[in-house]
């Protein structure tokens, strides 16, 4: 996005698959008419596999559930037959978004609230009043994260998305707000005025307020 690009066209499930998983993709883009049946199974690997954005391309005059494609995987869906305007437009924002997220992950810029928290992404550190917090690395990578978007809400699937693995299989629920619990805990742990700097957005997510962060 913003840069020269390759194209890939497959001609079928297994060789998009093999490409999928070899190459760093900034957007996929999924025919769901052509994949014999296998449409949705497809979305739910690539989506656990990769937090690439997805757009399904389905047909007009079939009957589809836009729920079900959209939670199988999917960032965006476009009916067909499409106009070119129309498809450039949403394949503008979800690359749009992919290189803000994409960005945001890859920043080595320390992010510091005032003495009192400070994350080095670069060494993968955290220091609450200059002391070390030891988190896994999924406990670190969900801090850091959301420190980078204060106040903005994520999702429990947004997270599972963006920081697991091809190689994680889990109930994404469940996964996440173990990780977010125990991150909580050493939190508090470390400092009391800390330990409320994760806030739950009831039936949403997840979002870090800074103005939490106590000395």
């Amino acid at each position: 996005y913003g840069r020269t690009t390759d194209v890939h066209c497959l001609p079928n499930i297994e060789e998009g698959l093999k490409h999928f998983f070899v190459h760093q993709y900034c957007l996929v883009v999924i025919d769901v008419l052509l994949l014999d049946g296998c449409g949705f199974s497809l979305l739910s690997i690539m989506r656990r596999s990769k937090s690439v954005p997805i757009l399904a391309l389905v047909s007009g005059n079939e009957q589809y559930d836009k729920v079900a494609i959209l939670n199988s995987g999917a960032d965006g869906f476009l009916m067909k037959p499409f106009n070119r305007a129309e498809c450039q437009a949403i394949v503008d924002a979800l690359l749009r978004r992919y290189v803000e997220v994409d960005d945001v992950l890859k920043n080595n810029c320390p992010i510091e609230f005032g003495k009192d928290m400070i994350i080095e992404p670069q060494f993968r550190l955290v220091t609450i009043h200059g002391t070390p917090v030891d988190l896994t690395r999924k406990e670190y990578d969900i801090l850091c994260l959301l420190a980078r978007r204060p106040y903005q809400v994520f999702t429990r699937v947004q997270i599972y998305d963006l920081l697991w693995d091809m190689e994680s299989f889990f109930n994404i629920d469940d996964a996440v707000r173990f990780h977010v619990q125990n991150l909580r805990r050493k939190l508090k742990m470390a400092s009391p005025g800390t330990g409320g700097c994760i806030e739950t957005v009831w039936g949403v997510g997840y979002r870090f307020n800074p103005a939490t962060i106590q000395t």
